[in-house]
């Protein structure tokens, strides 16, 4: 029996989608010359949601599912073995998964080269973890069924632009590429089909040192540290609470803490909330994680234009504007989920303790009937979340149901620090 880690953590409204094997990976081949069939080029749509990139995706080539894009997984992952045993999928080889928490507590089988295409252009044929069965909740998280993951097996050796403005991933032809020449450029490291950069990070005053950072696209977060990866890294004492959410290993989350310096590429941030995870310290963890010391996700890559060449290991990049959007956080302490069949009513998953909506007293299991006096019919998720991370002292009204009662509350947004030593 072989075991892998996935390494899911939800933060707010936040899932990494990183995969780290403890055997050889599953078999890598140059998928994007078959979705390229040919073409110098094939683009493909997606759509933004919550802060990640979505595809239509056809199992089997007939099957229409959602996936999310993910350059952190290191393999391309179905969440739902249902959909493997509709379309006839022989599943060759069973392993077990490991949790965060480093528990087992699921099975996956590996099925061999599974035909999948783009619902508008490129098919390939490649190899895919089918997960016995999935607590992640992404559905409940983004406010739309996902039934997969792409990984970073089907990019290897391929050119990918990631348009976020148009909302399209081209897949470009290696050897007939152009590389662009009004783009800023920057050496990555690919390794384990998963690609880094480096990045220079002073926190709480202390001599600024340079650290290993995943690209990931399937994070929807703008920067994540792994506390204890560096001796540098080092949580500080006073953070807001970003607990909350469940992934393949239970419980998890991180903190909001400010970093004194924060050099990436072209940016330079001054004072910047960052997300911290804390480690687990046990062998098994470190020898896990060993990669990376942090994340950088979508929030920050979403202000440009992006080439990652695989082939070359080498980045291009273009700012949409001069001056990068503010970074913004949930100030609320809510965590809203959507449910039902067409994912139309939301319900309260968490209450942070001593947070504005705790204070005001609002309940996890309550389930919101209008906010800010606008039926939830009338709401989507994300113009939810983006009310909850506004400004401090924004009014937040909402009305919520509860044991068959309806009741009313107000509160203002509010950044509350904690101490965690």
């Amino acid at each position: 029996m072989k075991y892998i880690l996935k390494n899911t953590i939800n933060i707010i409204l936040t899932i990494l989608g990183c995969m780290v094997f403890l055997v050889p990976s599953l078999n890598a081949q140059f998928c994007y010359k078959d979705i390229l069939a040919g073409k110098d080029k094939v683009v493909i749509p997606f759509e933004y949601v919550e802060g990640f990139i979505v595809m239509d995706v056809a199992l089997n080539n007939a099957l229409p599912l959602s996936f999310i894009f993910d350059t952190g997984a290191e393999n391309t992952v179905l969440l739902e073995k249902f959909y493997a045993k509709l379309m006839g999928l022989k599943m060759d080889e069973e392993i077990k998964v490991i949790g965060a928490d480093k528990s087992v507590l699921n099975t996956a089988y590996i099925s061999r080269r599974v035909p999948l295409s783009f619902m508008l252009g490129g098919s390939f044929i490649t190899d895919i973890l089918v997960l016995e069965k999935h607590s992640i909740d992404f559905n409940n998280i983004i406010g739309r069924s996902i039934d997969g993951i792409l990984g970073g097996n089907i990019l290897l050796g391929a050119v990918v632009e990631i348009d976020y403005r148009r909302q399209v991933v081209i897949f470009h032809d290696s050897e007939t590429y152009e590389k662009p020449t009004n783009f800023y450029k920057e050496k990555i490291q690919v390794s384990d089909q998963r690609p880094y950069i480096t990045s220079r990070v002073s926190i709480e005053g202390k001599p600024s040192v340079d650290l290993k950072m995943l690209m990931d696209t399937g994070a929807g977060l703008h920067f994540l540290l792994e506390e204890d990866s560096h001796p540098t890294i080092m949580m500080p004492d006073s953070v807001l609470d970003g607990r909350i959410g469940s992934g393949l290993g239970g419980n998890l989350g991180g903190f909001l803490g400010n970093v004194a310096e924060f050099d990436l590429l072209n940016d330079e941030f001054r004072n910047i909330p960052v997300y911290f995870h804390r480690k687990d310290t046990s062998y098994l963890a470190l020898l896990l994680d060993k990669q990376r010391n942090g994340i950088i996700g979508n929030i920050y890559w979403q202000n440009f234009k992006l080439v990652l060449d695989y082939s070359s290991q080498t980045l291009y990049m273009k700012p949409y504007r001069r001056k990068l959007k503010k970074f913004r956080f949930n100030k609320s302490g809510l965590v809203i989920f959507a449910v039902g069949r067409d994912f139309e009513e939301f319900i309260i998953k968490h209450v942070t303790p001593g947070s504005p909506a705790d204070e005001a007293g609002l309940q996890s299991g309550d389930i919101v009937k209008s906010f800010n006096k606008i039926p939830i019919s009338y709401l989507s998720l994300g113009q939810v979340n983006k009310r909850l991370s506004g400004n401090e002292g924004d009014k937040i009204k909402i009305k919520i149901l509860r044991k068959g009662e309806k009741i009313k509350y107000e509160f203002r947004l509010k950044s509350r620090k904690i101490k965690v030593r």
